[in-house]
């Protein structure tokens, strides 16, 4: 394999791995690139969360967006200089700064220049959804929602299509406030969802682990334990895991949702007794062993090709004997 093929097939596999940024939306791709990032071409999506929750992680999580904060500043700074405070590029910088403090806790400062921003960009995608998601971890969660919703008609495939769990988040929330027993009574992520949880549809179930596993991994760099709501969601990502039959995923799903705490604890000992008497016939090896035999399958010749090649081959040869042969009687002749 030449240089140039080695390196463009690296390119495409690093293309692949490429991790999908947070909820919260930058411009600026060294700010983008800092942080924690979740993957979504990792089956193991509790593994990643755990990730996010764990002490040591958020820990280097605030020492990376302290960094980010020094280069958003430097930036708002070399662009008042430049007297480009007016320009696009400024209100980008702006909002890249905004999300930096609110992963820095510093939510109210943040809030103040989003809410500034909001009324010149009215119709900016990443403006109102950082604004809608600031607006949540202030407890405004009517105006989250609004912005939230407003940002997902703008733009239905932001956070790799995942942010309609937000909006249910959200509802759920308020309907909380209203009835404190409402989670108990309801299905956080709707009915539809669950449905899908319960069936033998595999593409569905694994799009969902998706889409839940993006929103759970922003939310739990934010939300420590205890909290009922991402615990209930966690469980739920661990019904989704035992549906598939992926024991020992669902078990290590439902253990960190206990550390949450959740709204149906009965429930969550069962569903964790059954995953663990299940472990043993954990679907995941079978799968990862089936796909490796249809790759072997499909890179070893049919008997057909096999079949084509060989009177080619056969061809070639004859091909370069009579050049051989010829080659040495005219040499003979011309030594006459």
């Amino acid at each position: 394999m030449s240089k140039i093929t080695r390196l463009l097939a690296l390119a495409f596999f690093a293309f692949l791995l490429l991790p999908t940024l947070a909820c919260y939306n930058t411009y600026e791709k060294e700010v983008a690139h800092a942080g924690l990032k979740y993957s979504i071409h990792d089956s193991d999506v509790v593994r990643q969360i755990k990730r996010a929750v764990g002490i040591e992680s958020v820990k280097i999580n605030k020492y990376e967006y302290e960094y980010k904060l020094r280069v958003t500043t430097r930036r708002l700074e070399s662009l008042r200089k430049e007297k480009a405070s007016h320009t696009k590029k400024y209100h980008e910088a702006e909002s890249d700064h905004a999300l930096t403090l609110c992963h820095l806790g510093k939510v109210q400062e943040a809030l103040a220049i989003l809410e500034r921003l909001i009324q010149k960009y009215p119709l900016e995608y990443n403006i109102i959804a950082n604004l809608g998601t600031t607006y949540e971890l202030t407890g405004q969660n009517e105006k989250a929602l609004q912005y939230i919703k407003k940002g997902l008609e703008l733009n239905k495939e932001s956070h790799a299509g995942s942010e309609w769990i937000h909006v249910k988040i959200l509802e759920a929330k308020i309907a909380l406030q209203q009835n404190p027993t409402w989670l108990k009574e309801n299905e956080l992520l709707g009915k539809e969802a669950r449905e899908t949880a319960q069936s033998n549809d595999k593409t569905k179930i694994n799009q969902l682990i998706q889409d839940l596993g993006y929103q759970l991994f922003e939310r739990t760099q934010f939300i420590q334990p205890k909290d009922v709501m991402v615990g209930d969601l966690i469980m739920f990502l661990g019904d989704l895991y035992k549906q598939i039959e992926y024991y020992n995923y669902a078990i290590d799903s439902y253990k960190l949702a206990g550390e949450y705490t959740v709204s149906k604890p009965e429930i969550l000992q069962a569903s964790l007794a059954f995953a663990k008497q299940n472990k043993s016939k954990d679907r995941l090896k079978q799968d990862e062993a089936e796909e490796r035999a249809k790759r072997e399958a499909n890179d070893k010749p049919t008997p057909k090709q096999e079949t084509k090649r060989s009177p080619m081959l056969i061809m070639l040869v004859l091909g370069g004997l009579a050049v051989l042969v010829g080659g040495a009687w005219l040499v003979y002749f011309r030594s006459k």
